[in-house]
């Protein structure tokens, strides 16, 4: 009788492991990728990748949402930016209300912006 009672415990001790091992696993792979988002969203995208010029310097906030309103005439809301971590980034600019993606659980309109020159980049 403990023979048997042992070898169901290792097995279900094996099987526990491993399930938790993969979902582990699973967890740090997701959460590196978002970690890095950012270098990954560059590597993916050459497009956010910004020509610097010698002694330029970036464009005021307001002067970048402006912008974004003049290219999305047809987007009345808020625009959320994210500052570029580095000088040769593109500004990274989420529409929340896309008409577009409405019917979807999560999907905002993704554009970016250069905030040197205020072109609109993708």
């Amino acid at each position: 009788m403990l023979p048997r009672v042992r070898r169901v415990w290792v097995t279900l001790h094996l099987y526990l492991g491993l399930s938790a091992g993969v979902l582990l696993c699973l967890f740090g792979l997701t959460g590196s990728a978002l970690v890095y988002y950012i270098e990954i969203d560059r590597l993916l995208n050459p497009t956010l990748v910004v020509q610097v010029e010698e002694g330029a310097t970036s464009r005021s906030l307001e002067e970048l949402v402006q912008a974004l309103q003049a290219a999305h005439p047809e987007r009345p809301h808020s625009w959320r930016l994210e500052v570029p971590v580095a000088p040769d980034y593109a500004m990274v600019a989420r529409y929340y209300k896309a008409e577009e993606t409405a019917h979807l659980p999560f999907a905002p309109l993704i554009t970016a912006i250069n905030p040197y020159t205020l072109v609109v980049v993708q």
